[in-house]
């Protein structure tokens, strides 16, 4: 997987977090909210790269999008840390964008009301996961909301921001397993029920979404 990385230092010399990242991931996604803290003594400096995280109602902390490969996480922090010592002034000269795979796991919910019938998952080439994507279905038009991050100055953004419009491809055009067997389909409606209602085969279906049911994008 490609990855870059932009890291901006702290000015406030006293906390631990000494610095904030971004990275963008084959050129088709950027990622913010990763942080660099000193977790080392006074004689002796250790920097670990912290993964974007949400206070959950339990009052914990849950990371939001993380690698799920040991070298891809490996080479997370090696570029932010190498950018935090290098302290480069922008993301590298843009590149096209390089082919990857998506996996959305949705499942149903009510906890957002009837505007977001479903929540769930972004899995990116089988090596990193964007969690808390919700489904917003709202004046008959299909949308999804990335997971917000809360900045140093008080406001919400988005966690992650696609560069291109690859990613709405998989509100459209998805290939699932059904049956033991992999089709294609295209999204028509997803309903406050949290059922997608598709087009296979110049057929309408409805397919209850479930963690089950992975939904798979391929550009």
């Amino acid at each position: 997987m490609d990855i870059q990385s932009k890291v901006i230092k702290n000015t406030d010399n006293s906390s631990p977090v000494k610095a904030y990242a971004t990275i963008v991931l084959n050129n088709n996604i950027a990622i913010h909210g990763f942080r660099i803290i000193d977790i080392g003594t006074d004689d002796n400096d250790a920097m670990f790269v912290a993964m974007p995280s949400n206070r959950n109602s339990d009052g914990k902390y849950y990371d939001m999008a993380f690698p799920t490969r040991s070298e891809v996480k490996e080479d997370i922090i090696n570029s932010v840390i190498g950018n935090y010592v290098d302290n480069p002034s922008s993301l590298p000269v843009e590149k096209s964008p390089v082919d990857m795979k998506i996996t959305v796991r949705l499942h149903k919910t009510k906890a957002y009301g009837d505007e977001v019938p479903a929540v769930g998952e972004i899995r990116l080439s089988d090596s990193f996961v964007i969690s808390g994507i919700k489904i917003i279905c709202r004046d008959g038009n299909i949308d999804y909301e990335m997971p917000k991050i809360k900045s140093k100055d008080g406001n919400y953004y988005d966690m992650a921001v696609p560069l291109n419009d690859r990613f709405n491809l998989f509100l459209e055009k998805i290939k699932a397993k059904k049956d033991g067997k992999e089709i294609e389909a295209f999204v028509k409606d997803i309903t406050k029920e949290g059922y997608l209602k598709v087009e296979v085969n110049n057929i309408e279906e409805t397919w209850i979404s479930r963690a089950s049911l992975d939904i798979d994008t391929f550009y």
